[in-house]
């Protein structure tokens, strides 16, 4: 899904593409989804005729300020939405779709007319959105005091909060931390790869609860939620700029490493993300082939289901706190590295049973059932039936009846 820094850069765009410019047409699909609380021909009949004057953001959702009466359209991309001006390429995150030659693009949703205060330009907007999952909506002015805008939590970037403040916004919360910093309520724009970068270099465990965290993780994960989305922005969105020590680059598609090949590109078809997806000539930094932690060792990256998503960690330094250090059942068991320092706590169940196994061959045993098989041993002396003292105890009682 698009996070701040992708939807930060579309605004942008947009900004500096139309401002001053008058919307002249809008041409809308059918799409009883993407357009939420609107028909398209009402979300084309309301922003006709009217001056762009700004583009604004927070969090995920960002919205043209326009002249003269009527409410504002209000664009969040989803997992797969995208815009794109005519004669460049489409500006998206992720990319897995052939987009076609003509325009309109496939899977456009809308496309919007602009004309420039002289009439000697004309620009033509597009929102693509393949899976439908993004949203267009129409919301009164001023934005930010109506719904969606105005259920947001802070955004890093925008409104960061003190560090008393933040810790004023956590204490309340009780469930692990990853689930906690993606609830758009409580930090607006964050999502999957910048929480697990934030937990990354916080030296966090993904699952770990949030009153477990001490007050220096709470610090450092207040400091990074707004740095990460900053130098994401300071070379403006571009994956291929990001530090290459980032946990961005080996989190996708499970670790596997991407070799960045030059090839033959349409030019609608930029992609500026690694997950996959077609790539421009010349394409993706160099990086090494594996993470190096601090010491300068290797990391090995692993996965576990966090909230239903897909979470990557470095064990060796993201370490859950010892009370609670048990793998769990929905982590990943795929990655080679092991942790020196996990140690399996004992299953009282399996110890039970296992005694109560024992009672009874000890019972059978006194009753002339069968013999008591000794343990296998080399040593003769300990090739002796291997007793515990409550095994003894039910046999004496079995004994006396």
């Amino acid at each position: 899904m698009p996070e701040l820094p992708e939807v930060e850069e579309a605004r942008k765009m947009i900004a500096d593409a139309v401002t001053g410019y008058t919307i002249t047409e809008v041409d809308t699909v059918e799409d009883n989804l993407v357009y939420d609380g609107v028909t398209p021909h009402q979300f084309s009949k309301e922003l006709v005729g009217r001056m762009v004057t700004g583009c604004e953001r927070k969090g995920k959702l960002f919205w043209m300020t326009l002249d003269g009466k009527g409410r504002f359209p209000v664009m969040h991309f989803g997992m797969t939405g995208m815009i794109q001006f005519r004669g460049h390429r489409p500006m998206s995150y992720r990319r897995k779709y052939d987009l076609g030659d003509t325009w309109p693009p496939k899977f456009h949703r809308c496309v919007m007319k602009f004309k420039s205060p002289k009439g000697d330009d004309v620009q033509e907007l597009t929102f693509i959105d393949p899976r439908r999952l993004g949203r267009l909506r129409l919301v009164p002015d001023p934005v930010p005091s109506h719904p969606p805008v105005s259920e947001l939590g802070y955004d890093p970037v925008q409104n960061q909060p003190t560090l008393e403040e933040f810790k004023k916004l956590l204490k309340p919360k009780h469930g692990v931390v990853k689930s906690v910093l993606m609830d758009q309520s409580f930090c607006a724009g964050v999502g999957n790869w910048i929480v697990d970068e934030v937990l990354y270099q916080a030296r966090v465990h993904p699952q770990c609860r949030v009153p477990e965290l001490n007050d220096v993780q709470v610090a450092d994960i207040h400091r990074l939620l707004r740095e990460i989305c900053v130098k994401a922005l300071d070379v403006d969105g571009d994956w291929k700029r990001f530090p290459t020590n980032w946990l961005f680059f080996y989190r996708w598609d499970r670790g596997k490493k991407k070799t960045y090949k030059k090839k033959e590109t349409h030019d609608h078809s930029h992609s500026p993300s690694p997950e996959g997806h077609d790539h421009t000539a010349d394409d993706g930094p160099k990086i090494p082939e594996h993470l190096i932690l601090p010491n300068g060792k290797p990391a090995t990256v692993a996965w576990v289901t966090v909230g239903g998503r897909s979470s990557a960690y470095v064990p060796a330094v993201q370490k859950m706190p010892s009370h609670g250090s048990k793998k769990r059942k929905d982590e990943d068991d795929g990655c080679d590295f092991t942790d020196a320092s996990y140690e399996e706590k004992p299953n009282h169940k399996k110890a039970k049973a296992a005694q109560g196994k024992q009672a009874k061959a000890l019972t059978s045993a006194s009753e002339g059932k069968e013999d008591v098989k000794p343990t296998k041993n080399t040593n003769e002396e300990d090739a002796k039936p291997h007793y515990n003292l409550r095994a003894e105890r039910a046999a004496r009682r079995a004994s006396r009846k």
